[in-house]
C-alpha cells in the first residue's frame, strides 16, 4: 500500500509532468532547439538530490513521457545514491554533474528541478529561466522578498519558459480551512 507521504510526492510529481507536459509548443524558448509537443519525453536535470530533489527524481523518471538526463549535487555522496536509485527504477544512470552551471549549458536537457537548499531557490531558477529551461521549484520560492521580486521579473523576461511551484499542500483540507478562516477575517 503507498503511504500517504509517496502519495503527495507522486502527485506532486505528476502535477509538474503533467503541467508541462500539457502546454505542449508553448515550450520551445529562442534558447531550445527542438519543440516539445504534448506527447514528447520531457528530458530533465535534477538539481540538489540530498532528500526532497530524489524523491522528486525517483518520482519523475516513473513517468512514461519523463526521462531523467541528469543528477546534479555537489555533495558527491548524495549525487551517487540518487543516480544509484534513478537507475534501478529505469535501467539507465542519470548523467552526474556537480556544477550546476554546467548542467545548464546542456542542450538534451529541457527543463530543471530545482530541490537544493532554500537559499538558492531564487537564484538557481533565475539562472534556469536564462539558459531556457523549464522550471519546477520546490518551495519556498525565495529567501526574502526581493529575491521573489528578481525570481518575478525573470519570470515575465524568460516568458516561452514554464515554471511551477511545488504547493501541493495548498490542496490538503486542514490548510483550506484555515485559508478560508483568515479570508473570513476569523483569523
Amino acid at each position: 500500500m503507498t503511504s500517504r507521504r509517496e502519495f503527495l510526492q507522486q502527485t506532486a510529481a505528476l502535477t509538474a509532468a503533467l503541467s508541462m507536459a500539457s502546454l505542449g509548443s508553448v515550450f520551445a524558448s529562442p534558447k531550445q532547439k527542438r519543440k516539445i509537443g504534448a506527447n514528447d519525453v520531457i528530458r530533465l536535470g535534477v538539481a540538489g538530490v540530498n532528500s526532497r530533489g530524489k524523491a522528486l527524481a525517483m518520482s519523475f523518471c516513473k513517468m512514461p513521457l519523463c526521462e531523467v538526463k541528469c543528477i546534479c549535487d555537489c555533495d558527491s555522496s548524495a549525487l551517487e545514491k540518487c543516480r544509484e536509485e534513478v537507475w534501478k527504477i529505469t535501467g539507465v544512470y542519470p548523467d552526474a554533474e556537480p556544477d550546476y552551471r554546467r548542467m545548464l549549458e546542456r542542450e538534451d536537457i529541457d527543463g530543471v528541478v530545482i530541490a537544493m537548499p532554500d537559499h538558492w531557490h531564487a537564484t538557481a531558477a533565475i539562472m534556469a529561466l536564462e539558459a531556457g529551461k523549464h522550471v519546477y521549484l520546490e518551495k519556498p520560492t525565495s529567501y526574502c522578498p526581493s529575491e521573489n521580486d528578481l525570481l518575478l521579473k525573470a519570470e515575465e523576461k524568460y516568458s516561452d519558459c514554464v515554471i511551477t511551484v511545488g504547493t501541493q499542500r495548498r490542496s490538503w483540507p486542514k490548510l483550506m480551512e484555515a485559508i478560508q478562516r483568515v479570508r473570513n477575517g476569523e483569523i
